[in-house]
């Protein structure tokens, strides 16, 4: 028997009928591994209909070797394929299934597309995942594919044909994936899989139009799919399709709400990678009406989580968008944290667009660059703004001197809106001085004031307060800024601590020690500032135990009160959180001995800069020794002025 095997194999290779075929077939299932995987061999090989259509018949009762080879094999059974998907038995259509979300080749998407009407759940459900798991496995090949090819600095036409042979077949790839998902989103009624919904939000920017589809009654229940999805899943693969359904009024302020509570470094890397969609008018007047970005909450881990490619992208998408300047001014001054040219420059000439007092602090600090470029930037902008300042509105006569000046130089007229927008052009010396002056000389301040105060939307509440801070003017708005300290909005109730501390009565005062004890790290920071600004008896058993906070920024504003009070806790704090194994508390650190001017901290400072292993905490480090230096530069010139 061991001798007759080879030769009945051989003779059934080269019969010229189906009964062949069909000899195959019966006895596969029970041949041992090597003998099953033989006939899936010779009926690939053969090619004819009999053999090929039984094989997805067979996939699940062959074992794992032969079923690799039915998969390599997958081009000669797309005939045999689409007979499977419409087999009256659930199994062959599993099968077939199966396989060609094994095979991944992308040009039979459209049997899983057919799939999604199937009358069985099961295969419906199956049909979902190969449509995903295609869809993915492409954005993959895609994105690896283009980074070698952008990778490739050969510029011969030996390497132009490959790059444009690859090119022209990822584009035929997402042809059949886009035709697959249309046709699945067509159907969407009946088979209500969030699978294909969510493979159609990846490749949003060519389904545009058959995600938002002009029939109201399917309109509205993928509107509420997409929503679903996004609200469970964020990730890389999504920021195309934030950008596209911000186009859409239905979908623009959920999707902005989300981005505004979302802290998936990726999908902003990803944002921002493909930020010149932003450039649609659109588009754009809806990024800026993102007045905040949780991921921004902390800003210097934020620019260091950003892939190198990315983070010189980053100024030009942060300009449009609806945070404060001096947020923005913030974050662009962390990019010179980075040991990345392009990222300085882009950043220097992003300051330039924003026209406010904070931006002018930063351009004058990168006069002491150490890249001449940056400088000429700086010098550049700086120049541009003192002619700009030559050239004053008219100010109402009769107006004291400090105020006639605050409004020159920020450029503002008397009128409450303009201030509202604008203020962060105030110099907030300036605006110390002056600024209740506003009271006065601006028409119904206080009225307006508190609409805003008093307004539906945290980001009116938010802007209103800072205004009313920087003016110097919150004990006239007391009653407002108590009831916002009970605010469900962080950033509001933050802002609503710090301003008490400046009304500073005893009702204020008990509720910042309450606000210790708030789940919200930024709460509990802000509230410990207000106590502090507030001047009143500082209880230690309240701020002592905010020292061993999870949170680097309550921690460090209670060290920084401690150290205020003249405590030895306060030092021996610091040196704990300076030695911290966490690179977020150690940062902290740098910015309190920054802060408070520490200079005798500056050996310890100079080892953190030269071997801590975290980029950002050396190069924090790097620029508290830079400004130690600066510091040591006016103390010793100052004699010398005084001599003159």
């Amino acid at each position: 028997m061991e001798s007759a095997r080879p030769k009945i194999f051989e003779v059934l290779r080269e019969a010229d009928s189906d009964a062949a075929d069909r000899a195959f077939v019966e006895g596969m299932p029970e041949l041992d591994s090597d003998d099953q995987a033989e006939c899936v061999k010779a009926l690939l090989e053969r090619g004819r209909d009999a053999g090929l259509n039984a094989i997805p018949v067979l996939f699940d009762r062959v074992d794992g070797r032969s079923q690799s080879r039915i998969i390599l094999g997958a081009s000669r059974l797309f005939s045999s394929l689409r007979s499977a998907i419409r087999s009256g038995k659930i199994q062959t259509r599993s099968n077939a299934l199966r396989i060609v979300s094994k095979s991944g080749n992308v040009r039979l998407a459209y049997i899983a597309a057919h799939a999604l009407r199937d009358a069985s759940p099961q295969i419906r459900t199956e049909a979902g995942s190969v449509l995903l798991a295609m869809t993915e496995a492409y954005r993959r090949r895609h994105a690896d594919t283009t980074a070698e090819l952008c990778e490739s600095s050969e510029a011969s036409s030996d390497c132009a044909r490959p790059i444009a042979w690859t090119l022209d077949i990822l584009r035929e790839e997402r042809e059949f994936l886009n035709t697959a998902l249309k046709e699945g989103l067509d159907g969407f009624e009946s088979h209500h899989r969030l699978e294909v919904v969510k493979a159609a939000m990846y490749l949003a920017d060519g389904l545009e139009n058959a995600l938002f589809q002009h029939m109201s009654h399917r309109r509205g229940k993928l509107t509420h799919a997409m929503l679903e999805v996004f609200s469970k899943a964020t990730g890389p693969h999504f920021a195309q399709f934030a950008y596209v359904a911000m186009k859409y009024k239905d979908m623009r302020g959920r999707i902005i709400a989300m981005l505004s509570t979302c802290r998936d470094s990726a999908l902003f890397a990803e944002m921002i990678r493909y930020g010149w969609m932003g450039r649609d008018p659109e588009i754009r007047r809806a990024l800026h009406g993102m007045r905040s970005l949780a991921w921004f909450s902390d800003q210097i881990d934020a620019v260091f989580s950003l892939p190198a490619e990315v983070a010189a992208k980053l100024p030009a998408w942060l300009l449009p968008l609806g945070l404060p300047a001096d947020e923005k001014v913030s974050i662009l001054n962390h990019l010179f944290l980075l040991d990345d040219e392009d990222a300085h420059r882009a950043a220097a000439w992003a300051l330039g667009t924003i026209k406010s007092a904070s931006s002018t602090r930063v351009l004058n600090m990168l006069l002491e660059s150490d890249k001449p470029e940056i400088q000429r930037i700086a010098k550049f902008e700086l120049a541009n703004r003192k002619r700009n300042l030559a050239h004053r509105g008219d100010v109402p006569a009769g107006r004291p001197e400090e105020w006639r000046e605050l409004l020159r130089l920020a450029r503002l007229s008397e009128e409450f809106d303009d201030f509202l927008e604008n203020f962060e052009r105030i110099e907030p010396t300036i605006a110390r001085d002056a600024g209740f002056h506003a009271l006065s000389y601006i028409p119904g301040f206080s009225t307006q004031a508190r609409v805003n105060l008093l307004g539906r939307k945290p980001a009116d509440r938010l802007r209103a307060l800072r205004l009313v801070l920087l003016l110097h003017v919150s004990e006239h708005f007391r009653n407002e800024i108590l009831g916002l300290t009970r605010d469900a909005n962080v950033e509001v109730r933050s802002a609503a601590m710090t301003a008490i501390g400046r009304v500073g009565d005893p009702t204020g005062r008990r509720i910042l020690e309450r606000a210790l004890q708030d789940d919200a790290p930024p709460v509990v920071a802000a509230a410990i500032f207000g106590l502090d600004q507030m001047r009143a008896e500082r209880r230690e058993e309240l701020i002592k135990p905010i020292c061993n906070s999870e949170d680097p920024g309550a921690r460090a504003a209670a060290i920084r009160v401690l150290l205020r009070m003249r405590l030895n806790d306060g030092a021996t704090n610091l040196i704990y959180m300076l030695n911290d194994p966490r690179p977020r508390h150690r940062s902290a650190a740098l910015w309190l001995v920054d802060r408070l001017q520490l200079v005798t901290l500056a050996e310890r400072v100079t080892e953190m800069a030269n071997g801590d292993t975290n980029q950002r905490v050396s190069r924090t480090a790097l620029r508290v020794l830079k400004r130690f230096d600066r510091l040591h530069e006016m103390t010793k010139a100052t004699p010398v002025a005084e001599e003159a």
